[in-house]
């Protein structure tokens, strides 16, 4: 994972506007490319409220793209878990009341 990819997905969660706080939830639409390149690529995006804590999972807009949710809690060690989503090379989109997030793009290669 780079820096300036992560600064992309992060400025496009910083775009919630003043205008936009009254409403319950705001769509955020965003893209993962690649810092060198700038094409599109695939990757998890690990999404969490930082105020309550709470787990967001985007979702494809293109229906020939694709977004798996992935949430998994240890059987064993309750407080071991993992939520992601998988995103495919398309522009996605999640649905956030205003509030601060934090955002971590993960990519192999």
């Amino acid at each position: 994972m780079t820096s300036s990819l992560l600064r992309t997905v992060l400025g496009l969660l910083v775009a919630l506007s003043a205008s936009q706080a009254a409403a319950q939830t705001v769509p955020v639409y965003g893209d993962i490319t690649d810092a060198t390149t700038g094409k599109p690529v695939a990757a998890r995006l690990y999404l969490r409220g930082d105020t309550d804590g709470k787990w967001h999972f985007p979702k494809s807009v293109p229906p020939f793209g694709s977004a798996v949710r992935y949430e998994k809690r240890s059987g064993f060690n309750t407080n071991a878990t993992e939520y992601h989503t998988t995103l495919s090379a398309h522009q996605w989109v999640v649905e956030l009341p205003p509030g601060g997030y934090t955002a971590v793009v993960e990519r192999q290669g």
